[in-house]
């Protein structure tokens, strides 16, 4: 499965599902985990990598040991939103989205 640009639309026909994939956050359109959905690796996007994914992001279900970073503006600037665990609703950061930073924390640092 490809992070990149444009791709979203024919991946979501594919990979639909609930869970997400191991070591990849997931990020819904929708509150609830539901919606159209893209899977990020570790790294830094700014700018949402879909098609018409910039304001739509509602939900993100988070792996364990990882960090997201949510964006207001692109190039991460703006305000910023950060998410530890899974999140059915982004209240307060609902479709504000437009980068993102998805990283991998160690769980048994002090």
């Amino acid at each position: 499965m490809s992070d990149s640009v444009g791709e979203f639309p024919r991946m979501v026909a594919s990979v639909r599902g609930s869970s997400s994939s191991s070591g990849k956050a997931r990020f819904f359109t929708d509150s609830g985990f539901k919606g159209s959905f893209v899977d990020l690796s570790v790294g830094e996007y700014p700018s949402v990598p879909y098609e018409g994914g910039d304001d739509s992001i509602s939900s993100v279900k988070v792996p364990l040991g990882f960090k997201v970073t949510l964006y207001e503006h692109a190039d991460f600037g703006g305000a910023s939103h950060v998410i530890t665990a899974s999140t059915e609703m982004l209240d307060g950061f609902d479709n504000k989205t437009s980068s993102i930073k998805v990283e991998s924390r160690s769980i048994f640092s002090r």
